[in-house]
């Protein structure tokens, strides 16, 4: 009897009836960078910071993607831009504060909504799944566990 060990979860060998490569759509939340701004006009009409995106993405958690939907049910969307800016429906996610890289890169959320169009970033993740003869189903997401997959993939492949 031999174990395969998946992180944390070990499985026996005899146990594996299926395994494979496949691709899933993941929701990804922007992350923005704070820059301080200059002048004390500017300060005093617009802020102290101002959040700009330079391409940083944050996958989203189930945790996280429960609140944002709970969110998003409760909030109102108006076509008249002058109340609430219209935002992109992706995946039922239209909107969330903006999150920002503090002092410390620790994450923070802003209480400013987003206007962006593009809120959220849907990718394209490679997984590896494993199915167990008592029907249970793993999967493992690329760069979300602490093996690589495809390592992984071929020590199934010569074990198996």
């Amino acid at each position: 009897m031999s174990f395969i060990k998946f992180g944390n979860k070990r499985l026996r060998s005899e146990d594996i009836i299926d395994y494979g490569l496949s691709t899933t759509t993941v929701p990804y939340e922007k992350i923005y960078i704070a820059k301080e701004r200059s002048g004390k006009l500017s300060r005093l009409f617009l802020g102290k910071i101002e959040l700009f995106w330079e391409g940083d993405l944050l996958k989203i958690d189930k945790e996280r993607y429960k609140d944002l939907k709970a969110v998003n049910e409760d909030l109102e969307y108006d076509d008249n831009p002058a109340k609430v800016p219209l935002r992109a429906m992706i995946d039922g996610l239209k909107s969330t504060y903006k999150r920002y890289y503090g002092p410390n890169k620790d994450i923070i959320e802003s209480k400013e909504l987003t206007d962006d169009l593009n809120a959220f970033v849907m990718k394209d993740v490679k997984y590896l799944y494993v199915t167990t003869d008592n029907g249970s189903n793993y999967q493992f997401l690329d760069g979300a566990c602490e093996f690589n997959i495809f390592d992984k993939f071929k020590e199934l492949d010569n074990i198996l």
